[in-house]
Order: structure tokens, then C-alpha cells, then sequence
């Protein structure tokens, strides 16, 4: 079973080579590696270039963008050119452990999957703190980690493979931009709703760079997103009626919470709505009130800042 590995990337230049280098080392050579470049504005394309010709067998390509797109159409335009049978994703800044295909074909293949991934954990070059965020932790198998999926992406795109043959019946990452920074979430979603079989290989083989250029850096985008997803999936993919209220309820009062600092209409809103989704929940509409309290009493401010950031 062949393996593509898609690399999308946008302005990485300084992190770029580590990630290939990783990919270069593995036990289990992938038959293609797509780098597809989303316009960067900096020398990432140069880079790619002088690596490829410094490294001539290994099976390198580099795709260029004819305009910036964003994260899903640069992967969903390396699906539509990957030739292999299975399509592992690395983010430009992320690293693989030298048994990550390895392991994770496997497990696809001992479980029949059409989605496999491993656990992931926090990188820095910088800060020994960032090993302490993982993924999938808490999780013994791949199905215990699709039912909680209602209350967060636990698998990381970087740590994940998947069959060639699930996108073409079902459908790849969604390029609306009002998704992006969740448009992994709704892939996982959809593809559960659909019975495919997804498979956890128990092992940390991916190292997620956490870095200033993070994409989810952006708090108040990334749980419009998110809300976004959860809007549009709810009710199809597993969980009951409850969870998915709950789960709406979380991401909304964090919007509220990320707008509270500069946006105080939208924030007093956006914590409505939540409080909507889970009407028992009093501290929620009590924070709405102080919202749009203290957006119209000055002094009352830092007590409702207070409130909401030790609530919400």
C-alpha cells in the first residue's frame, strides 16, 4: 500500500526543512511527498527547490498555488494529485517520529480503516512547557475517541492518514473560509457520520510545533470556526442532542469571552446565544448581563472582566 504525504504551506521558510527531513527519515518511505505552496510571500519555494536538489531520490514535488487559498484547498489540492493509496498530512512546522507511517499503516491495516492516526504532543525549540499539550491522552482506543468527538477534535491533522478512497465517496476538507481553523474538526465529523472505520495507534509519533505563527493563535476566529462547524454537523455525526447543546454551549461563551476585550455588543451576543443552547447554566446569562452592563458603565468594567474571565 502506497502512501502520499501532503504538506501544505504558506510562509515557512525557517521551518520548513526539519519538517521534510522528518518525512526523508522515515522506517516506511512514502511513494510521493506533495509540497503545496499556498503564494508565500517568503523564500519557502526557493527553500523546497535547493532541498529537493540536494536530496535527488528523494520523491519531493512541489505544487504552486495560483492564488492564496487557505489550509483546505492547498490539501484538497493535493489529494486530487496524490497517487498513492493512502494520504498522510504533516503541516509545514510539524515533525513525524521515524516509525510514524510505519506504525500508523499497521494499525490501518490490522483494523481495516479508512482513517488511522497516532497521539500527538507539543514541540518547541524554545519552550519545555509546550510538551505538556497532547492529544488523545486520556483515550484506550480509536472509538472511544469518535463518540467524544462532539465535545472536540482530538485528532490532530499532522498525527492522521487516510484512505484516498474515503475522500473520493466522501467528500474532502471544506474550503469555506468561515471554517478555517475547524475544518479538520468537520472532516473527522463527517467522515464519522458516514461509518467510516477509524483506527488509534497507542504511540506519540507527532510533534506539534507550537510557535507564534500558530495558526489557532487567533482565539476569537478559531471558536467562530468552530462554532461554525458544530452548527453545521450537529446532530449528524455521533452524541446526543444533550452533548451537542452542551458542546455549542462551551464554544460560543469562548467567543464571548475572546470578543469580551474589544467587541462588547457582539460579546453580550455571543454569550446569549450560548446560554440558549444550555438554559440551566445561570453563570453564562449572568455574564451576558454584566457584558452589556459594563459596556455601558464605565467603572462596572473590570468587575464584569473579572467575572467573565473567571466563569467562562
Amino acid at each position: 500500500m502506497s502512501i502520499t504525504v501532503v504538506i501544505p504551506a504558506y510562509n515557512r521558510e525557517s521551518l520548513i526543512v526539519p519538517t521534510l527531513e522528518s518525512v526523508r527519515h522515515q522506517n516506511k518511505a512514502a511513494s510521493e511527498v506533495l509540497v503545496i505552496d499556498d503564494c508565500s510571500k517568503d523564500r519557502t519555494v526557493e527553500v523546497i527547490r535547493e532541498y529537493a536538489s540536494h536530496h535527488p531520490n528523494f520523491p519531493l514535488r512541489l505544487i504552486q498555488q495560483s492564488k492564496n487559498q487557505g489550509v483546505s484547498a492547498a490539501r484538497n489540492q493535493g489529494i486530487k494529485q496524490a497517487t498513492g493509496d493512502w494520504i498522510a498530512f504533516l503541516d509545514s512546522d510539524d515533525l513525524w517520529e521515524k516509525d510514524h507511517l510505519e506504525g500508523l499503516m499497521s494499525e490501518a491495516l490490522k483494523c481495516n480503516a479508512d482513517v488511522v492516526f497516532a497521539k500527538a504532543r507539543g514541540y518547541s525549540d524554545v519552550d519545555p512547557e509546550a510538551s505538556k499539550k497532547t492529544w488523545t491522552t486520556r483515550f484506550q482506543n480509536a472509538e472511544q475517541v469518535v463518540k467524544a468527538m462532539v465535545s472536540a477534535c482530538h485528532v490532530l491533522p499532522s498525527a492522521a492518514m487516510v484512505r484516498k478512497e474515503a475522500f473520493l465517496k466522501h467528500g474532502s476538507f471544506d474550503e469555506n473560509p468561515a471554517i478555517q481553523h475547524a475544518e479538520d474538526w468537520d472532516l473527522w465529523l463527517r467522515l464519522g457520520s458516514q461509518g467510516c472505520i477509524f483506527a488509534m495507534r497507542d504511540a506519540f509519533t507527532c510533534l506539534y510545533r507550537q510557535h507564534e505563527g500558530s495558526a489557532c493563535r487567533d482565539k476569537t476566529r478559531l471558536y467562530r470556526a468552530i462554532v461554525f462547524c458544530l452548527k453545521k454537523n450537529y446532530g449528524k455525526a455521533p452524541g446526543t442532542v444533550k452533548e451537542w447543546n452542551h458542546s455549542l454551549h462551551y464554544y460560543q461563551a469562548k467567543l464571548g469571552r475572546a470578543l469580551f476585550a474589544s467587541k462588547q455588543a457582539q460579546a453580550t451576543e455571543m454569550l446569549l446565544k450560548a446560554w440558549q443552547f444550555r438554559p440551566s447554566h445561570l453563570t453564562t446569562l449572568l455574564s451576558a448581563a454584566f457584558c452589556w452592563i459594563g459596556m455601558r458603565a464605565t467603572p462596572f468594567y473590570p468587575l464584569a472582566n473579572r467575572f467573565i474571565q473567571r466563569f467562562i
